[in-house]
């Protein structure tokens, strides 16, 4: 298993963290094709995680911004901001 730098492995699973939270929230809203769209994002997250390569930062803020461009009159949170210069929370 080839892991991430610690802080790039924190602030990918505070983005996990934050955005199954907001796939809760559209579940029991009912927007199903945006939670649907949400999870689509979210699924390949950990796999990049486990087989940490160069250029997966990169595909993984790629397709949170693609997400984000596709709804964001609808989403409260953009999560690839978190992968940036925006700090993560130590605790969440």
């Amino acid at each position: 298993m080839n892991l991430p730098p610690e802080t790039v492995l924190h602030r990918v699973l505070y983005v996990l963290h934050v955005a199954l939270s907001d796939l809760r929230y559209l579940a029991k809203a009912g927007k199903t094709e945006q939670a649907y769209e949400l999870g689509d994002t979210l699924e390949n997250l950990p796999g990049f995680l486990v087989q940490w390569e160069d250029g997966n930062l990169e595909k993984i803020k790629s397709q949170l911004e693609a997400y984000h461009a596709k709804y964001s009159k609808t989403c409260w949170c953009e999560y690839a901001k978190y992968l940036g210069d925006e700090p993560a929370p130590d605790r969440f």
